[in-house]
């Protein structure tokens, strides 16, 4: 069953989120553009891609707005699970995909943290 609320990056600790908000845990395809150093246009394509594909759920990747901090601009991104997050990265090199690891690893042991910008 698909959780339809999103928690991304939380900063906040485990035990101060409600299990009643019934949240999952996601990564931005920002986040992942960064971790791996691709641009985030070319993970956006990747997504798409797998979207069309059948491979990732459209129905589970919300493609949500964000506004940059500094040039008050607003972008879209991917908000992907875990799987989805996997699903995407798996065609890069193991020292990419061990990043991609490492920081779902924080996440899931609720180390949030601020996503760089663009």
């Amino acid at each position: 069953m698909p959780i339809s609320q999103h928690v991304v990056n939380s900063d906040r600790p485990r035990h101060e989120i409600a299990p009643s908000q019934n949240v999952a845990r996601t990564m931005s395809s920002r986040e992942i553009a960064d971790l791996t150093g691709s641009t985030h246009d070319n993970v956006l394509k990747t997504v798409r891609s797998l979207i069309e594909k059948g491979v990732v759920s459209r129905n589970d990747t919300p493609y949500i707005p964000y506004t940059h901090p500094q040039n008050g601009q607003v972008y879209f991104e991917f908000l992907l699970s875990y799987r989805d997050t996997m699903v995407v990265v798996s065609g890069y090199s193991v020292e990419l995909r061990a990043k991609i690891i490492d920081r779902w690893q924080d996440l899931e042991q609720g180390q949030g943290r601020v996503i760089a910008t663009l």
